[in-house]
């Protein structure tokens, strides 16, 4: 299109009634026009970029032969940087000057970018005035949306008030939850008052190494004092904690109790296949029964174990019975010195495992443990 443009200089060709873009010939600028903004006698632009002059007609006033200031008028929607208009008068080369009649003076709109008259104060585009502010033109841009625009942005708004709405109350939950507001009535024991306002780990040892009598000594007020705690669904971290850590919950009393374990005692009794390496060396199976077992224990732990339980698998891998299973429990009740490597020979089941053709492979757990006081 460029180059019919150079072809016939003069000529304007028109391709939208509505929308015209304005390429300057010397630097390739583009910018966009309305086509009704053009009188037909034609306009004068200046280009912003290069300050260069230029005139844009109608096909019915042509350029003269001579004339080279001219023009390209395109439709794309690629257009690149808007023109700004010029305001001088001007009349058509070769004219008579009884014909000569003033170019039309337009500038660029500050809200949507688009040519508008030079004298109008608002936008015939977007409907943008000079004279208001930003807000109130954003404003007006909004009431000249489509109703779809509308339906988008109020459901946009109606999304980010229910996220809104849904953090704070889950903030506040939290804050409920581990925040207590105030202090339960009927507490008769300092160590419960004082775990109540433990914010830290440390706080918490320091706690723990201040009120290790009374631990140690199973004071019934401790006992007491949580459940006031729990009628009064008033919970901490560290409350937690040291429900975990100290005591037990009785469901047929509904009552707390101490421990018989220490934090670390308890650690190996919740992990006993942790500290706890059972080996199988040797396993009969009789024309009923399956046993004795052969078995080697050692002991990972600081602490002595005791009545550890077993729970062994037989499979049969070949016969008619192939893939057959049958399982045992074994109680292995002598103890196991810390750091200790014990074997125990012709272990019994608890109760009597059957017995079946094939049966030759054996699989195991440590399911419990018992631990004694470190040494």
């Amino acid at each position: 299109m460029k180059g019919d443009s150079l072809q016939n200089p003069g000529i304007m060709k028109e391709l939208d009634q509505h929308a015209l873009t304005i390429q300057c010939p010397k630097c390739g600028t583009r910018g966009r026009v309305k086509a009704s903004s053009i009188p037909p006698q034609g306009a004068r632009f200046a280009c912003p970029k290069c300050q260069h002059r230029f005139r844009v007609r109608h096909k019915s006033f042509p350029l003269s032969p001579g004339s080279t200031d001219h023009g390209r008028i395109e439709n794309s929607k690629f257009a690149k940087t808007p023109l700004a208009g010029d305001t001088k008068d001007t009349g058509l080369p070769g004219a008579p000057v009884s014909h000569q009649a003033r170019s039309a003076g337009v500038k660029l709109c500050p809200y949507c970018g688009l040519f508008m008259g030079e004298s109008a104060e608002r936008c015939i585009h977007c409907g943008g005035d000079e004279k208001i502010s930003p807000m109130k033109a954003a404003a007006l841009a909004r009431l000249s949306s489509s109703p779809e625009e509308e339906e988008s942005h109020y459901r946009r708004k109606v999304r980010y008030t229910f996220e809104l709405a849904v953090a704070v109350v889950l903030a506040v939950v939290l804050v409920a939850l581990n925040m207590p507001s105030s202090l339960p009535e009927g507490l008769k024991s300092s160590p419960v008052r004082d775990l109540i306002r433990v914010e830290s780990d440390d706080d918490y040892g320091a706690w723990t190494e201040k009120y290790k009598q009374h631990i140690a000594g199973r004071s019934p007020y401790i006992l007491n004092d949580m459940k006031i705690l729990d009628r009064a669904k008033f919970r901490t971290p560290y409350v937690r904690r040291f429900k975990k850590e100290y005591l037990e919950y009785v469901f047929t009393t509904a009552e707390y109790r101490y421990s018989p374990y220490t934090p670390q005692q308890r650690i190996v009794a919740e992990n006993p296949a942790q500290f706890a390496e059972v080996q199988i060396q040797n396993f009969e199976v009789g024309p009923r029964y399956v046993g004795p077992v052969d078995l080697s224990v050692f002991n990972k732990s600081s602490f002595p174990l005791y009545d550890l339980g077993i729970n062994l698998v037989y499979k049969a891998t070949k016969g008619p019975n192939r893939g057959r299973k049958t399982s045992g429990f074994l109680l292995v009740r002598e103890p196991v010195g810390p750091g200790k490597l014990k074997i125990y020979m012709n272990l019994h089941h608890l109760q009597p495992v059957p017995s079946f053709e094939g049966l030759d492979e054996v699989s195991f757990y440590v399911t419990s443990v018992k631990v004694g006081k470190g040494s």
